[in-house]
């Protein structure tokens, strides 16, 4: 369709085809109708490069927010010829924007930048300083073009592998979007590594403390495999163990091997013959399958350095991060870090967090629909958790308007009950510190 409404010659249509859709353009119609001084620096700046009678845009410029953002175009990346390509704003991209912490903050670090955009985004809107580092030179290149591009002074860009680059220096925040993937090649550093398995992940994790300040947060993306006989959560806490800080995953789907190596292999190897598609295909099955792997699940992170006695907490999510979720994730950790007592619980009053929902589950059951036994409870902002509950707990749910203490709910619900009030109130404690962690619910101050 782009093609089909650039087809007229004009300057914005060229433009629009070199740097949009990555398509190239005979000289001879470009000199029709862009002007010779802008053809010379462009082909001086390296944006536009001579294909044989063709003059080809060597980058895609995006729009994001009010920013403009270099990356590799679509013929590049489709071909698979280059190990540093540097990748479009995609999903992953907003994902890890969506969950970043964005309370304003001294220092931040952009771990495995890449285009540059998050550490943009940061420094434009909370950050005071960023360091944006990458392993390739080509996307710290990227990177300072992209900020020199949209004016941000206060972006540095390091090359180097992990935290060697800025070895001895702490930050408030550290945010990541690392080549994740869990395969058994490393063709694509954009998206693979050349760690075993989850190996990459958990080696940022272990050395990410050391460069966090007291109170500091490291917010990340990634994907890790569930080998038989162990719970995902058990292999998971062991990253954490000795880290000085407390941490929140977020598990926000699965595969199995089969279906992963069906979705993921194609974004790291360029278009090849079926023998060879098959091939590879047939290499990662084999790793998994030589691995146990059962499971790989896809989901992030939330690390905070804090001294004392740390916790590590997991949660399903429904859905992806596809509302902005930094401020649910921070009040996370501000619930856990003042606990309440059983009196205190008692004694305060409650409401039911704005934006949260009833919803009846209706099934096909046979011939009809029928009304499901269960309800839910459901975020439209944020996480946008669910939380299932039978009819009569939401009926006591509703009753959380702020206005009566707990301990009045409480003791009208055991009247009816026909279980000892002790029971009944054990019960009513649990699911109310279960509802104020997860967000359903707040403390009316």
């Amino acid at each position: 369709m782009l093609l089909y409404r650039t087809r007229e010659i004009d300057p914005l249509n060229l433009l629009t085809r070199w740097f949009v859709i990555g398509e190239p353009v005979p000289e001879n119609t470009a000199k029709q109708a862009i002007p010779p001084d802008i053809l010379r620096l462009l082909a001086q700046t390296g944006l536009l490069a001579l294909a044989g009678n063709d003059l080809a845009g060597t980058v895609m410029f995006t729009p994001f927010e009010q920013f403009w953002i270099a990356t590799d175009t679509y013929a590049r990346l489709a071909a698979g010829t280059g190990e540093d390509d540097v990748l479009m704003i995609n999903s992953t991209t907003l994902f890890l924007m969506n969950l970043s912490i964005r309370t304003p903050c001294r220092s931040l670090l952009d771990l495995g930048t890449g285009c540059g955009v998050v550490a943009i985004v940061s420094a434009t809107h909370y950050a005071e300083q960023v360091t944006a580092t990458d392993l390739t030179s080509r996307a710290a290149a990227f990177a300072r073009f992209n900020s020199w591009l949209n004016e941000t002074g206060n972006v540095e860009v390091l090359t180097g592998d992990l935290f060697q680059p800025v070895a001895g220096r702490k930050f408030a925040r550290i945010l990541s979007n690392p080549p994740f993937y869990v395969t058994p090649t490393s063709r694509r550093v954009f998206a693979e590594n050349p760690f075993e398995l989850d190996g990459f992940c958990r080696n940022l994790v272990k050395q990410a403390p050391a460069c966090l300040e007291e109170g500091g947060f490291l917010q990340m993306l990634c994907e890790w495999p569930e080998i038989e006989g162990q719970p995902w959560e058990e292999r998971l806490a062991e990253w954490f163990e000795g880290s000085g800080c407390d941490a929140v995953v977020f598990e926000g789907g699965n595969y199995d091997p089969v279906r992963y190596a069906q979705a993921r292999l194609p974004v790291v190897t360029a278009p090849a013959a079926k023998e060879i598609e098959y091939e590879r295909f047939s290499e990662w099955v084999d790793y998994y399958n030589f691995k146990r792997v059962k499971t790989i699940h896809a989901g992030f992170l939330t690390l905070r350095r804090r001294s004392g006695h740390n916790w590590v907490h997991f949660e399903r999510c429904a859905s992806e991060p596809s509302l902005p979720s930094g401020e649910a994730i921070l009040r996370r950790f501000t619930v856990r870090d003042r606990p309440l007592t059983d009196s205190q619980i008692l004694g305060g009053k409650f409401r039911i967090a704005d934006g949260v929902q009833l919803r009846h589950v209706v099934e096909f059951g046979g011939k009809e629909w029928r009304v499901s036994p269960r309800v839910q409870m459901a975020q439209t902002s944020g996480l946008q958790l669910l939380h299932d509950l039978t009819p009569e707990v939401a009926d006591f749910v509703a009753n959380l308007d702020g206005r009566k203490v707990f301990r009045e709910l409480v003791d009208n619900l055991a009247r009816e009950a026909p279980v000892p009030r002790e029971k009944v109130q054990a019960e009513c404690l649990a699911l109310l510190r279960r509802l104020l962690d997860r967000g359903f619910v707040r403390e009316v101050e």
